[in-house]
């Protein structure tokens, strides 16, 4: 394969290529916008994994863009195609649960051992939870539950929500217990809460409850509820 490693703004090379139609980054989240921006600007189609974008503004950005240039713009949530999701979305489209009134989703997932590494994913992921507080990965749970309720494919779309997070105990607790005193993971403030809860509600009126939780000693779980 082609490699681009010249500094990490090499991927404008890249998409600059006429012999490629397709750009799907899996990179680090800081560049998943600026990557598919990018490729749509140069004539391709862009995908990314989750979360293609961290702010209302980048959001913004990706659907102008996508529009102007005519080009498709993709979040890939693969969790939305499980056996489960997939299993209880047939069973909403027959009819089976009648009318949806409620739904609840989660990315529960301890995840400590993976943002105190110093290689991979450590590298960036545990970043974010120095620097904002906020549900980092809603899609893995949300993505299925949009799909049961058909949330922007039918009249129905999201309406408000409300979020809420608790204290910032369970990363401080592992540092302390796994590296030395003076090691900058003791050093570090920890803004994002150990869980976070959000209520969204429905232009018809439906509720949805979203939780995320990559901190604590708990069984993997994304709660898949309608």
């Amino acid at each position: 394969p082609a490699l681009f490693f010249n500094g990490p703004d090499d991927y404008k090379r890249l998409v600059e290529r006429d012999d490629i139609d397709f750009v799907y980054t899996a990179t680090p989240w800081p560049y998943h916008t600026p990557v598919a921006l990018a490729a749509m600007r140069a004539g391709k189609h862009a995908a990314s994994e989750v979360p293609i974008a961290s702010s209302v503004e980048d959001c913004w950005e990706l659907a102008e863009t996508s529009e102007k240039t005519r080009k498709h713009c993709l979040m890939m949530e693969n969790c939305c195609y499980g056996n489960s999701e997939l299993t209880v979305l047939r069973m909403v489209r027959e009819g089976v649960f009648g009318t949806l009134l409620h739904g609840e989703a989660a990315y529960l997932h301890d995840l400590r051992e993976i943002l105190f590494e110093d290689r991979d994913e450590g590298l960036w992921r545990r970043i974010p939870h120095t620097k904002r507080n906020a549900n980092f990965y809603p899609t893995h749970g949300l993505g299925p539950v949009a799909q049961y309720m058909s949330l922007a494919r039918t009249e129905d779309t999201f309406g408000r929500l409300v979020s809420f997070s608790s204290l910032a105990r369970a990363r401080a607790l592992y540092a302390k217990a796994n590296f030395p005193p003076d090691h900058k993971w003791n050093q570090a403030t920890f803004r994002a809460g150990d869980i976070n809860t959000s209520i969204v509600t429905t232009a018809l009126g439906r509720t949805i409850v979203v939780q995320w939780d990559e901190n604590s000693p708990r069984p993997y779980s994304r709660h898949n509820l309608i």
